[in-house]
């Protein structure tokens, strides 16, 4: 309250005519810059990588031919991904998702005898999960961002950036590791029914509201028919919960990350058809988004988690083969104070 010339107080400081100060609604958290992937060779092994060339999105198919562009990825257009939108539920709307929340930083292909990933048992996971919440430590189960010493430290060294790694194992003769790493740019606070949905798929204990949840998006710019007959197959180009029914999912947790690892071998009609498309796959281009599906109107408008597009990859010869030496060795759960580069990387 204010006084007024007699001395009396105001019971209301603000005339008339003018309105009350309103609240200014709180900014969302800045990011750190996009990180640069710059970690290439290991000892005694080159990674090969998959090139990454911004400047070809919107990527021409046709020059691509003419100049055989090969064995590069980029992120497309997130136009291109048509998802739920407000009242999805009465109306069944969709439209092209805003930009998504995460970039790819890096694509490698890495082969091994066997799934990098390794869960023994997937109670005891739950308990590491529970663990980790507790003592600000690191799920133990084994896992690629947890085993490739290049991406494991890539990440470590940016220990303020949030990052998302998806982890394809397609069965040949040897598992071929087809992993995608992402970096988030959305800040934290500017899209509530993202940041909803995303914690909520990060932090849950139990594995069912991400089986239920991580939808999967192709599409296929560019492939030979039997490629696109094999996409018919199973299912065409709709979206799809990959984990619900399926294929096997597994979901892992770090100090600044989440991996998500997809087992192509657990369906046999997947394993047929990946067959098919690993043969041909210097000849496709394919799109996949991921998101995570929004049904209460709190979690809608959906918005991409990330996007990446691979051109012509020929996936025999950009694999690089590890075998268990190359790997790290040591998976420390109590490691605080530990700066071992074998030990996983504490949280901060």
């Amino acid at each position: 309250m204010t006084s007024t010339s007699n001395g009396n107080l105001n019971p209301n400081p603000y005339p008339s005519t003018s309105t009350p100060p309103q609240a200014t609604p709180p900014s969302p958290s800045p990011l750190p810059p996009l990180p640069v992937w710059d970690v290439t060779t290991e000892p005694g092994i080159h990674f090969k990588e998959f090139i990454n060339k911004y400047d070809f999105s919107p990527l021409d198919l046709e020059a691509c031919k003419i100049n055989k562009v090969r064995d590069v990825w980029v992120e497309p257009s997130h136009d291109e991904f048509n998802l739920r939108q407000k009242n999805y539920s009465a109306e069944k709307k969709k439209s092209k998702s805003a930009p998504p929340g995460y970039k790819p930083v890096v694509a490698k292909a890495v082969g091994f005898k066997e799934p990098i990933m390794y869960v023994n048992e997937r109670s005891e996971c739950e308990q590491f999960f529970f663990f980790q919440q507790l003592t600000h430590n690191i799920c133990s189960c084994r896992h690629c961002a947890s085993k490739i010493k290049c991406i494991r430290d890539f990440i470590a060294k940016h220990p303020t950036t949030q990052f998302m790694v998806v982890v394809r194992q397609v069965p040949t003769k040897i598992i071929t590791h087809m992993i995608v790493v992402y970096a988030r740019v959305l800040p934290v606070g500017e899209d509530k029914a993202f940041d909803k949905l995303h914690d909520r798929f990060v932090n849950e204990l139990s594995d069912d509201f991400r089986k239920t949840r991580f939808k999967y998006l192709p599409q296929l710019p560019a492939a030979p028919f039997i490629v696109k007959n094999s996409m018919r197959a199973l299912g065409g180009y709709r979206p799809v919960l990959i984990g619900n029914g399926y294929l096997k999912c597994h979901y892992f947790k770090g100090a600044n990350y989440f991996e998500v690892d997809i087992d192509i071998s657990s369906s046999s009609v997947a394993k047929a058809i990946s067959n098919t498309v690993v043969g041909r796959c210097d000849k496709v281009v394919i799109d996949e988004g991921f998101v995570i599906e929004g049904r209460d109107e709190d979690e809608l408008p959906e918005r991409l988690l990330g996007c990446h597009r691979f051109v012509y990859c020929d996936l025999k010869a950009q694999t690089t083969m590890v075998t268990e030496k190359d790997l790290t060795n040591n998976i420390n759960i109590n490691n605080d104070n530990d700066n071992d580069n074998d030990s996983m990387m504490a949280d901060t």
